[in-house]
């Protein structure tokens, strides 16, 4: 589902230059229709998911700028970062990288992970959540928000941008305040 619309957003983004990840959860319904599909439109894709004996070899296809798209599930141990030093002492290319949920996840903890894996040593990735409105997808959406929310504020970060976030986007599931001030 909405594996043509993922697609689209990936391939402009990468004209304006950037580098992106596409993360699912499950590689039937989406890894594959979506890689397939940047394929078949002339864009090579960094497949690190599933349970393949290449996910180094295509990692470094991505670091090294010959995929400017990776699909991904993989959510630990591994870097996908801008300007990361390559173990044969090279650089990953400075290209910015943008990511994209295209399934939400139910475990916040696997979001942050997914998340960090362009997100550190000074670089910023964006990440954007993709949902069905009025479908089940919207509700898992709200869950993973509402549990990234939790953990944030239990290290007591700020969450104040919330409410400008959810009038742009015209949704009103997003708390307004932190899930502990009383």
């Amino acid at each position: 589902l909405r594996v043509e619309e993922t697609v689209e957003k990936v391939l402009a983004d990468i004209e304006d230059g950037y580098q992106v990840l596409v993360a699912v959860e499950h590689v039937t319904t989406a890894a594959d229709p979506i890689a397939q599909l940047l394929e078949d439109r002339g864009e090579p894709v960094a497949r690190i998911y599933g349970g393949r004996d290449t996910l180094e070899q295509e990692r470094i296809k991505f670091q090294r700028g010959r995929c400017k798209v990776a699909v991904i599930n993989t959510v630990s141990s591994i870097s996908l970062h801008a300007n990361e030093q390559l173990a044969d002492g090279t650089v990953a290319t400075t290209a910015p990288r943008r990511g994209y949920f295209h399934q939400p996840r139910y475990s916040a903890i696997a979001a942050q992970q997914m998340m960090g894996r362009a997100h550190r040593d000074g670089q910023h990735c964006p990440w954007f959540l993709l949902y069905g409105e009025n479908t089940i997808e919207e509700k898992a959406a709200q869950r993973m928000t509402e549990r990234l929310i939790v953990n944030a504020t239990s290290v007591d970060a700020d969450t104040s941008f919330l409410a400008s976030l959810a009038s742009l986007f015209g949704v009103d599931w997003l708390p307004m305040q932190s899930a502990f001030d009383e």
